[in-house]
């Protein structure tokens, strides 16, 4: 899943000092859990690989709250699908 890169990035805006920090831990958080699954083999338990996406699943989530919590004028995928209400 992409998602499109908040604006404000130095975190200056109205929503205060932090949110470009927060926003590339988050993006640095999500690249790790990626690697993880990409690296991981047949030998390693289906539980660990479970977790490790759920792991992914919450940064994403974050990231996600993070940026739809600032006005922007980026186009995203779900309202070009419909699934936004």
């Amino acid at each position: 899943m992409a998602i499109s890169k908040c604006k404000d990035p130095e975190g200056q805006g109205a929503s205060g000092v932090g949110r470009g920090i927060t926003e590339a831990l988050l993006r640095t958080e999500i690249g790790f859990w990626r690697d993880m699954i990409a690296s991981c083999g047949d030998t390693e338990p289906p539980d660990s690989i479970e977790r490790m996406q759920h792991a992914l699943a919450l940064a994403e989530l974050r990231l996600g709250h993070l940026c739809e919590n600032q006005p922007s004028n980026v186009f995203h995928i779900d309202t070009a699908r419909g699934d936004v209400k």
